[in-house]
């Protein structure tokens, strides 16, 4: 028996570049209709590469990555509608890169890295390939980096082992990952170096701030089910670009049964609670708060944080809305053919009216006119959206394209399936993420470390 199901869509955004508007910024780019919208401010840019001694084959891989992003894709011919040309000619900017080599050997091998970043200052950024097979967890050797890197105002661009593995292409799917991989590491440079790609051709829905707020439990256990929790809250206008940071160390109870996250019942946290979201919370007197949230908190903390912003700072209207990080709809999870059934971005439904909601922020592209279909290497599946407090308001379609919108701000891995979780979440986890590595850390002057 076959049937249909007609689900609803969002709009997906408009952007603004140098030379008009697009839907698609990374095609405007690379057809060369647009330019970015903000240039880096020198024409050329020093490059300090830093790999492991020995390491002869994976360097000689870096140096064709490197040699690619500066003078781009040349012998592939299929590569049409996002074809990657060159770093000078999307961007504007010239690539000068000086490389050098330290020593792998002992265990704290990261302290080598720290002595060669003390010495680059003369550099405008740093690209780092350290031989780890994932990002490290908290206090791992990819934090620590990250870590000092920010505390001496050092830009950086960190290169692990699975991006090296990936630099082949053999056939169409590969030179598509491949073309992918140089897109990626070229917006975040271009960002980390000052530059802006693009921004929203009109603001998001009648919210004059979005709050992002992050929590890491920390790994040592301080007694039974209590754990150090670093929370992270952010600031976001409604065009989505970033205001302010902040962040501290609360104590949490973590209950085991259902992983539920709650203030200390404690006059002291609860007055830590209420200072760091009243320093974040400049100037909402009157306006209308979004809180935007993935961890699954107590009820009780929603209150908390819904009185601190309505009650004490004079908000005009709050929701605490959640994005949650896993799904458990996963579709097409062995892909081994292109498909043109994948969901398009921005199809949404709702599980309970006004209250919880199925949306896809990422889903079907294409990359030339000729049909030819990108293959995601992770399942495409929705993320859940659903309105934790008050119970009075509603979830709506201006919430779900608020979340689409942040989304696809984030300034690079535009088309990757992990883009699935907005900006403003992103950004707020990577930074507790530091944090948690070393509470030393400091209050970000610039956004673009956590890219």
């Amino acid at each position: 028996m076959n049937f249909t199901i007609k689900l609803d869509k969002l709009e997906t955004p408009v952007f603004w570049l140098d030379g008009g508007e697009s839907s698609d910024p990374i095609s405007c780019l690379s057809m060369g209709r647009c330019k970015p919208l903000k240039n880096v401010s020198k024409s050329n840019v020093n490059l300090l590469i830093l790999s492991p001694k020995q390491a002869d084959e994976e360097e000689k891989i870096l140096k064709k990555l490197l040699f690619d992003l500066s003078e781009g894709i040349k012998e592939e011919k299929k590569l049409k509608r996002k074809r990657w040309k060159g770093f000078q000619e999307i961007f504007g900017t010239e690539l000068e890169f000086k490389f050098d080599n330290y020593e792998k050997s002992g265990e704290n091998y990261v302290s080598n890295i720290f002595q060669k970043l003390d010495n680059s200052k003369d550099y405008d950024l740093v690209i780092i390939y350290m031989p780890e097979n994932r990002r490290s967890r908290t206090e791992g050797p990819y934090f620590n980096v990250k870590v000092y890197a920010i505390e001496n105002e050092i830009k950086e661009q960190i290169i692990i082992k699975p991006t090296i593995d990936k630099i082949k292409y053999n056939n169409n799917e590969d030179i598509l990952k491949y073309n992918d991989l140089l897109w990626n590491l070229a917006l975040s440079i271009f960002t980390k170096l000052g530059g802006v790609p693009w921004r929203l051709k009109i603001d998001m829905s009648p919210v004059d701030a979005f709050l992002a707020l992050s929590t890491i439990i920390k790994p040592e256990v301080s007694g039974g089910k209590r754990r150090a929790g670093i929370t992270v809250l952010q600031m976001y206008n409604n065009w989505g670009e970033y205001k302010s940071s902040i962040h501290g160390k609360l104590v949490y109870i973590y209950e085991e049964t259902n992983g539920i996250l709650n203030i200390d019942n404690n006059n002291e946290k609860e007055s830590k609670l209420k200072e760091l979201v009243s320093t974040i919370a400049k100037g909402v007197k009157g306006k209308n708060v979004i809180v935007h949230l993935t961890d699954l908190y107590a009820k009780s903390f929603y209150e908390k944080i819904y009185d601190i912003l309505k009650s004490d700072k004079g908000a005009n209207d709050v929701k605490i809305i959640r994005t949650h990080q896993t799904s458990p709809l996963r579709l097409y999870e062995n892909i081994e053919e292109p498909s043109k059934a994948w969901p398009e971005v921005g199809v949404y439904w709702f599980l309970k009216p006004n209250k919880i909601a199925q949306l896809y922020t990422t889903g079907k592209w294409q990359y030339s006119p000729y049909t030819l279909y990108a293959v995601p290497k992770h399942a495409i599946r929705p993320i859940q959206v659903s309105l934790e407090y008050p119970e009075t308001s509603d979830l709506t379609t201006d919430d779900l394209r608020d979340i689409l919108w942040l989304t696809k701000l984030y300034p690079y891995m535009l088309d990757g399936p992990r883009t699935r979780i907005p900006m403003d979440l992103s950004l707020s986890y990577r930074y507790a993420q530091i944090v948690a590595s070393d509470e030393n850390v400091g209050k970000l002057k610039d956004i673009t470390f956590l890219y």
